[in-house]
């Protein structure tokens, strides 16, 4: 899957995220479903230009990993199989991590339920092939880029309203992970498939962004 290397201010004023993130604190609290023409400038609006930085530097060092080297060093007894686990954790972390970060921002979907998604997703999120038209999960649109289907995603589970118990639970290390192995949007074995990835990878310690 190519990598989105999008290195932009972030937060500026008068940017799309900033007045997005405005209109949403005059909602109810809920966030308002995103206009598909908006989802490319608001989450190129939201992505740390620092965090891009550093993760540029992570993937070109796990490029090229793939279950077939780590296989083969599986094999030969050349690494052990929990930091092999760790490796492909940190390659899907260094492709995603920060696109999930900044529909965090936007959505306040927690990035690791994002990066489960992808993980569980319908394309393999470590692939280099082209995603025809960037419909990362197949809702049958056209998209500008891959970051700007992850925010529609997003934006999708902030409206859902199976999804709403997780929102309410997301401050809550064990209450977030059981409302996830309890929301009746996936089936019971893929609610829990989700919490075991993210509790497998530590991935909730993603979930607090940084302050800028």
């Amino acid at each position: 899957m190519k990598s989105i290397h999008v290195v932009t201010s972030r937060k500026a004023e008068g940017s799309p995220v900033r007045g997005f993130a405005k209109s949403q604190k005059r909602s109810a609290g809920k966030c308002r479903r995103i206009p598909l023409e908006k989802l490319e400038p608001i989450i190129a609006g939201a992505i740390s230009a620092i965090d891009e930085i550093i993760m540029q530097r992570l993937r070109g060092s796990l490029r090229g990993l793939s279950d077939a080297p780590v296989s083969a060093l599986l094999e030969r007894k050349l690494l052990p199989h929990k930091i092999s686990s760790a490796l492909i954790d940190a390659e899907l972390i260094s492709r995603w991590l920060v696109l999930a970060r900044a529909a965090q921002e936007v959505t306040g979907i927690p990035s690791s339920i994002l990066l489960a998604e992808l993980w569980f997703g319908p394309h393999d999120p470590h692939g280099e092939s082209a995603i025809p038209k960037n419909d990362l999960f197949k809702r049958g649109k056209s998209f500008a880029s891959l970051g700007a289907a992850l925010l529609d995603h997003a934006s999708y589970l902030a409206n859902e309203r199976k999804f709403q118990r997780v929102m309410l639970a997301k401050d809550n290390p064990a209450k977030y992970l059981a409302a996830i192995g309890a929301c009746e949007l996936w089936k019971i074995h893929a609610r829990q498939d989700r919490v075991d990835f993210i509790v497998g990878a530590s991935l909730q310690e993603c979930d607090a962004l940084p302050v800028e």
